[in-house]
């Protein structure tokens, strides 16, 4: 029994040390066509649609994953045979739509597609090493002939290499930049092996866009084992969108020992409310409210977002307004705009009129005005001492104030040096010499208020 249980440890310990493959077989159902509207639509179970070119037939695709663990690096794949292919005619595929403005425009381009069989790339795995992505495509097909051809049975070839350098970490100095700005990438390199010449290179390209990289030199370095960071700085080309960045460390043999990527963002959200009024602000019920919102991109990036107009009564929503917007470029500027109808509003109701936007990536502070069926107090107010000294009395009268829809219920005093006083007429002594800020505020039979401040010189 117990060289059985050891025999069990070993076998288990060698598929644990077993390579990763180095031959992977794919094996595609078969596919179905269902007709729509004098279209043939294709599918495969499992399969993906290849949507990324407008204008080529619409045609599904299979994608197999493969993990290589750390250690391991995938440095080709090659098609090592297929299977027996078959034909079916008289088919008509949709074509491919990117922009759906266009679609009644887009006719299906000339040429059998897909052109290749398969791609494969790699992508850092979050169990650990890289996972080998293949793009399978069993499924061709030719307008000009309506002919399709489907090859269910693949097998491919996989070089890899043993790797004792690994990249442990990597990141920008920003998640995002001004579009013209110098940016930095640091990389953390670990080398478990014997110091090695290594080169170190890299790539920036729009994410999701192939084919438009733009590479930066490689770098020749001398790693020494165990923990190296290296920086790598590059200008920005002043195209705002989603980036990645991908670091890549060969061998000078030119072997793959590792690579890992990144996002970042060039151009910086930001936006600001230029302006937003209500009018009237002091209004009689059935009159009718507008709203007006400016909003400015003062970012370097273009922005989608949504402006938000909104009446809201203590704390609750009585009307709210949503005006969204797409690629507003930077320093462009756009106005929203909204009526409220008051006939349902009570008198002596209090409503606030807010503002605000959201955009991707940030938002401004909600802007807010008063709304009210009073009309204000105005406040108003005279000295009458025309040369004020310390030590003795200034009248003041407030008189002068006045209330267009009602009366004014309290005048409220203050003298800037910490006192105050009550009622229509005032006396206050200034027992310092300078100049004070003196305030009136006046509040009408509704809780209405109006405020007026004058400046005060006191000599000696």
């Amino acid at each position: 029994m117990k060289h059985l249980k050891l025999a069990v440890l070993a076998t288990a310990a060698a598929v644990l040390a077993a390579d990763p493959p180095v031959i992977v077989d794919v094996t595609i159902p078969d596919y179905q066509v269902t007709q729509r509207g004098g279209i043939d639509y294709v599918s495969i179970d499992g399969s993906q649609m290849l949507v990324i070119e407008q204008g080529r037939p619409m045609v599904p695709y299979i994608v197999k994953s493969v993990n290589y663990p750390p250690g391991y690096m995938v440095q080709s794949v090659k098609l090592r045979s297929r299977g027996r292919s078959r034909t079916q005619t008289g088919l008509r595929l949709p074509a491919v739509v990117v922009d759906d403005s266009l679609r009644s425009q887009v006719a299906v381009k000339s040429g059998a597609y897909p052109a290749r069989d398969f791609d494969w790339r790699l992508w850092q795995s979050p169990e650990g090493g890289n996972d080998l992505v293949l793009s399978v495509y069993p499924f061709r097909y030719d307008p000009a002939s309506s002919t399709a051809t489907f090859c269910p049975d693949y097998q491919f070839e996989v070089k890899y290499v043993r790797s004792d350098v690994g990249i442990t970490g990597l990141e920008t100095d920003s998640f995002a930049y001004h579009p013209r700005s110098r940016i930095t990438v640091t990389a953390r390199l670990r080398n478990a092996g014997r110091p090695k010449e290594v080169f170190v290179s890299m790539n920036v390209a729009p994410k999701g866009v192939p084919g438009q990289n733009a590479t930066i030199p490689a770098r020749r370095l001398l790693l020494p084992a165990g923990d190296t960071l290296i920086g790598i700085g590059w200008q920005a080309d002043g195209n705002a969108g989603d980036q990645c960045v991908g670091v890549f460390v060969r061998h000078r043999g030119g072997n793959l020992l590792d690579h890992r990527q990144v996002d970042f963002r060039l151009g910086v959200p930001a936006g600001d409310i230029s302006s937003f009024t209500a009018t009237p602000e002091q209004f009689r019920i059935g009159d009718s409210v507008l709203l007006g919102l400016g909003f400015r991109n003062a970012g370097s990036c273009a922005l989608d977002g949504e402006c938000e107009l909104r009446i809201v009564r203590d704390g609750d929503n009585i009307r709210q307004t949503r005006r969204p917007f797409t690629a507003l470029g930077p320093g462009q500027a756009l106005a929203a705009s909204d009526t409220w109808s008051t006939v349902q509003a009570e008198k002596g109701a209090v409503y606030y009129a807010i503002g605000h936007v959201s955009y991707t990536g940030g938002a401004t502070p909600c802007q807010q005005v008063l709304l009210s069926t009073n009309r204000m107090p105005e406040a108003a107010f005279t000295s009458a001492t025309e040369q004020p000294v310390t030590g003795k009395e200034v009248a003041f009268d407030a008189s002068g104030s006045t209330d267009s829809d009602g009366r004014i219920a309290e005048y409220r005093w203050q003298f800037g040096d910490g006192a105050e006083a009550r009622g229509v007429k005032a006396r206050h002594r200034f027992e310092l010499p300078g100049t004070y800020e003196v305030r009136l505020t006046v509040t009408d039979n509704e809780g209405g208020r109006g405020i007026l401040t004058q400046s005060l010189k006191v000599a000696e």
